[in-house]
């Protein structure tokens, strides 16, 4: 008797690189993972309130507002749940699965949002996973990529078959980090085939920018890059946003090594070698509320909410 062929569901990355999205190709579940446990979801599902779900397209809203803009399914149902640090988010809707196929499709962003009636919490999906990509991840963020593969089967059978799995503490194991660095270096960052970037303002999997850099995110010009990751042909990989005239804004830099020295601050010119010259970026109104309040309670400064509390 043979087996049927398990189709590839779809997969999106949360623009912090701490959360995913997955789509089922079988039914009309999707799965929302929030890995990062520094969103105002946790709240929510502990409120015990009835939380309700809706959708929009582009990224989430700084002001936390225009709620009422958003898409509420008709055909929806929402099971929250967390565990230990990681929070899910079952929702079934063939309306929201038609319209992140749309989103897709159409390359645009989308948000999926969640509100008790007291805390608002946004999480906003930039990238369309795919095998090349998800090599990335495990590299950039091998936390997220072990926890993807844990959550769905369809992935981890494939890198299972590559010999490529994670440990207990959502590690890549040694043998796992060696085969992803190889395919990184040797195909996936080298291939002449790959798309060159469009640069039309609109997310881009991964491309090639020009004959010495690879890039993954927004660009509106071959020297205009908004935000994203760029692969230099050196090995040194900057994430971040950027400046009118190209140069590194704010994000990370990684040399060829794997040294990371200039950690999500404000960089100024940086350059191999040199001490980087860096700034703390401005926090928001609601980012220095929670500072001021939740750090002298024993709060982690790492570990800041990405969402605010709603507006009343």
């Amino acid at each position: 008797m043979s087996m049927g062929v398990v189709a590839e569901p779809m997969t999106f990355l949360e623009v912090e690189e701490e959360g995913y999205l997955i789509v089922s190709e079988d039914s009309n579940e999707i799965l929302m993972v929030d890995h990062s446990n520094q969103k105002w979801l946790r709240g929510i599902i502990y409120s015990g309130k009835q939380v309700e779900m809706r959708y929009g397209s582009g990224g989430c809203i700084k002001e936390f507002k225009g709620w009422e803009f958003l898409k509420q399914p008709n055909d929806s149902s929402l099971e929250l749940e967390t565990k230990i640090t990681t929070h899910y988010a079952k929702i079934l809707s063939k309306e929201l699965k038609d319209a992140i196929k749309d989103y897709k499709k159409n390359n645009e962003d989308f948000q999926v949002n969640f509100f008790d009636g007291d805390y608002w919490s946004c999480f906003e999906f930039t990238e369309s996973l795919n095998l090349n990509s998800l090599f990335v991840l495990a590299e950039s963020q091998p936390s997220t990529f072990c926890k993807l593969l844990e959550d769905e089967s369809y992935w981890n059978d494939i890198f299972s078959d590559k010999n490529i799995s994670c440990d207990k503490n959502l590690n890549l194991t040694k043998e796992s980090f060696v085969l992803v660095e190889k395919e990184l270096n040797e195909k996936i960052l080298k291939e002449s085939e790959v798309d060159n970037c469009i640069c039309n303002g609109e997310y881009e999997d991964y491309c090639r920018l020009n004959e010495s850099e690879h890039f993954l995110g927004k660009c509106s010009g071959p020297d205009k890059r908004i935000f994203g990751k760029t692969f230099y042909s050196s090995g040194t990989i900057f994430e971040g946003s950027y400046h009118e005239d190209n140069r590194h804004h704010i994000g990370l830099l990684e040399w060829d090594n794997g040294n990371k020295p200039c950690a999500r601050f404000s960089l100024g010119k940086c350059d191999k070698g040199d001490k980087c010259k860096f700034k703390h970026r401005d926090l928001q109104p609601w980012e220095e509320h929670w500072r001021e309040n939740e750090w002298a309670k024993g709060g982690s400064k790492k570990s800041y909410p990405k969402a605010a509390p709603a507006p009343r």
